[in-house]
């Protein structure tokens, strides 16, 4: 029997765990990071500004203001998690 079957009994999964997550939450900022990234966010906000069209297609309006407004949430809190998870791990090394 080979030494290489038993090598799950001692690899840390924890650490895999956390190089797994440093590294995503790496490639997160990463992208937002980039320069298109702020034009991208500033048009997010500028469509989810827009009021809301009147009429047979308030409905789908409304909903279109409220998918934007929910990906801005979403990369708000991208953005936190990722932050907050590397700076958990750096300050673990």
């Amino acid at each position: 029997m080979k030494l290489a079957h038993f090598a799950s009994f001692f690899r840390n999964e924890a650490n895999e765990v956390e190089a797994e997550v440093y590294t995503t939450a790496t490639q997160i900022l990463d992208w937002m990071g980039q320069e298109y990234h702020a034009v991208f966010e500033k048009w997010l906000d500028n469509e989810a500004s827009k009021p809301f069209e009147l009429g047979p297609k308030l409905v789908e309006s409304a909903m279109r203001v409220n998918t934007l407004r929910e990906v801005q949430r979403h990369l708000v809190r991208l953005r936190a998690d990722a932050m907050t998870a590397r700076e958990r791990i750096q300050e673990g090394d």
